[in-house]
């Protein structure tokens, strides 16, 4: 078919367009070419793919698949997004350990525990708190503040000494179970058998005569009352609170050497139980002809009358 001016053949005319948006074949100086719908051409192997994909009910080379929905992806907890120094430390069992720690810095800590929450947290916080500061976790991670309770002989019914029960408390965290049992005797009696406070503080926060006194008691009730009886002031003065200090202090520090001690395998037993005490306990402690109590405290603290009792008084 020629054009009207005769000078070439005339372009093809399409009556109908194809469904799928691709004119047929052009030929384009020898390179079999498809025109599309907007006039442009593309290449017969990209043409090919693009057909055998849409046949198939698949993407075109030329289309990008949609995104896969993520699967049970669930977003990170409060937990994991937090800084390493404020996540929440492995939960450890007892006993945590022991490494020996210096017993004068200890003291000097404790007695400034005292004045921020007396005795039982500044026994425990001045062992746990050093302990903290050198070797980090678990150690910096207990809850010390709890060990307020024990102020004034527990909650203030003056029973067990507060520096005594907080002492006992640190041993029972840090060394098994045959280690604790074992200082923990030798503290109550060398305890009860000491000349109190019998320590001074470097930069002491109230000035007092040095008083001591031995108690032959692990109570509260009792190491207070002999010692205010002695030094001659009220149980609720500047003299007692700071002489409590102190004691706070010296038992701190006593634990740590005991501890100190039994690490480095030289700990000896040398606090003995009177001998009072044991014949009190022949017959009223366990087996005894008696057995009507139990424990390893002096009994002279409180049956003030035991020197009129004579062997076979029942």
């Amino acid at each position: 078919m020629r054009s009207a001016s005769g000078s070439g053949p005339l372009a093809p005319i399409f009556l109908n367009r194809p469904t799928n948006g691709v004119l047929p074949d052009v030929d384009a100086g020898g390179r079999k070419e498809t025109r599309d719908d907007q006039g442009g051409f593309e290449a017969g192997a990209v043409r090919d793919r693009r057909r055998r994909g849409r046949s198939a009910g698949g993407l075109s080379c030329t289309e990008a698949p949609a995104p896969e929905k993520a699967k049970d992806v669930k977003p990170p907890s409060k937990e994991a997004t937090l800084p390493a120094h404020e996540k929440t430390p492995e939960k450890k069992a007892a006993p945590w350990g022991y490494s020996p720690i210096d017993p004068e810095k200890v003291a000097e800590r404790a007695y400034a525990g005292y004045y921020k929450a007396q005795c039982g947290y500044g026994v425990f916080e001045s062992i746990l708190g050093t302990l903290g500061d050198e070797k980090g976790a678990p150690y910096n991670t207990f809850p010390n503040d709890m060990m307020k309770v024990g102020e004034g002989g527990l909650n203030g019914w003056a029973s067990l000494c507060g520096s005594l029960n907080s002492a006992a408390m640190a041993m029972s965290l840090l060394l098994p179970d045959k280690e604790r049992k074992a200082l923990v005797d030798e503290l109550f009696t060398w305890y009860e058998q000491t000349e109190l406070p019998g320590w001074t503080p470097k930069v002491a926060k109230y000035p007092i005569k040095d008083v001591t006194n031995k108690s032959n008691s692990i109570l509260c009730h009792a190491s207070v009352g002999k010692w205010c009886e002695k030094a001659k002031v009220n149980s609720f003065s500047k003299d007692r609170s700071e002489r409590c200090a102190r004691v706070t202090a010296v038992v701190a520090k006593k634990a740590v050497e005991l501890m100190n001690a039994q690490v480095g395998g030289t700990f000896k037993s040398v606090a003995l139980t009177t001998d009072e005490t044991k014949h009190c306990r022949s017959c009223h402690d366990k087996a005894g002809l008696v057995e009507n109590t139990r424990g390893q405290m002096s009994c002279g603290s409180c049956h003030t009358d035991i020197v009129n009792v004579k062997k076979g008084h029942y």
